[in-house]
């Protein structure tokens, strides 16, 4: 079992079964149907299967690098991202690199940037990425709707961003996630990327934000709250699976991310009023994970 006092993701043998509930998941929200008992280690022919192995692989190395720079350095760059989309289009008749043509997301109430300032507004997110302080779950979701504005490539944009988010969310020392609702998932994203889609406009335009003004016009324009919930609800699903055969402990921090609350003093709060069983570990507390669980149903259900 590898443990890293920040990380969640402690058993390295329960990435494989989420991750390839995340690639399902992943190709239907492209409409892409696979079943969980088609990938395999050996690569297939078919090209839905071969979709479905090549994302697998690719966010297999890539979730495996985020998980050891857990509480380290980002190693979301553009050499990584740009490796990523090529990996999941091995095989296929599919131009590398940044797009170079215009283009438009059918059903979208926006159209991504002209192909021309696309380098330049990768870097300048990728920027805002590497000095970003927030939290890991607000900092995956904005990085997300950034990067989908944007819509770097030509194709596979979803695929390499959900990639992307999760390798955010297990370097922050939480799990990847698998949108299980395709229609949720969208909603979401719509919800929430009114405040990205004002960002790249400005620094499609030439304008220049700082870091602070790119989170702000992002949380001030958009609903956020409504992507971080769905985020959340995802890891909380998982983690509930994952707790069935796991004695885990989590930190102040931990919990309060998970539960979506503002300050984690407040679970110390939670603990004195018995609502949460807490625990000494070292002088610091852990709260057990299945009280996380079962309080953040009690919440649901109220």
């Amino acid at each position: 079992m590898a443990y890293h006092e920040n990380a969640l993701v402690l058993a390295e043998e329960y990435l494989p079964y989420l991750l390839k509930e995340d690639t399902v998941c992943s190709l239907a929200i492209e409409r892409i149907r696979v079943n969980i008992e088609d990938i395999g280690e050996e690569k297939p022919e078919d090209p839905s299967l071969r979709q479905a192995w090549n994302y697998y692989t690719t966010a297999k190395e890539v979730y495996s690098l985020a998980l050891k720079s857990v509480g380290t350095e980002e190693i979301i760059t553009e050499p990584v991202i740009l490796w990523i989309y090529e990996k999941l289009w091995e095989g296929f008749n599919v131009p590398a690199g940044y797009r170079d043509t215009d283009m438009t997301i059918p059903g979208a109430r926006f159209e991504p940037p002209r192909f021309e300032v696309v380098p330049l507004t990768m870097e300048r997110i990728l920027k805002w990425l590497k000095r970003s302080t927030l939290e890991p779950i607000r900092k995956s979701a904005i990085f997300h709707l950034l990067f989908e504005v944007i819509h770097p490539f030509v194709d596979g944009n979803g695929r390499v961003g959900r990639i992307l988010l999760n390798a955010l969310l297990i370097e922050g020392g939480l799990m990847n996630v698998a949108f299980r609702d395709r229609e949720k998932y969208i909603r979401a994203l719509r919800q929430a990327e009114e405040g990205a889609v004002v960002v790249i406009d400005k620094l499609a335009r030439g304008r220049r934000l700082t870091d602070s003004e790119i989170t702000g016009t992002v949380i001030e324009y958009g609903d956020l709250e409504a992507f971080e919930g769905l985020i959340r609800s995802e890891l909380l699903y998982s983690l509930r699976v994952y707790a069935r055969d796991q004695d885990i402990l989590l930190t102040p921090f931990q919990a309060t991310q998970l539960l979506g609350l503002k300050n984690k003093d407040y679970i110390r709060v939670l603990i004195n009023r018995g609502a949460l069983v807490g625990i000494k570990v070292g002088g610091s507390w852990r709260i057990p994970l299945a009280e996380v669980l079962n309080y953040a149903e009690r919440r649901k259900k109220i």
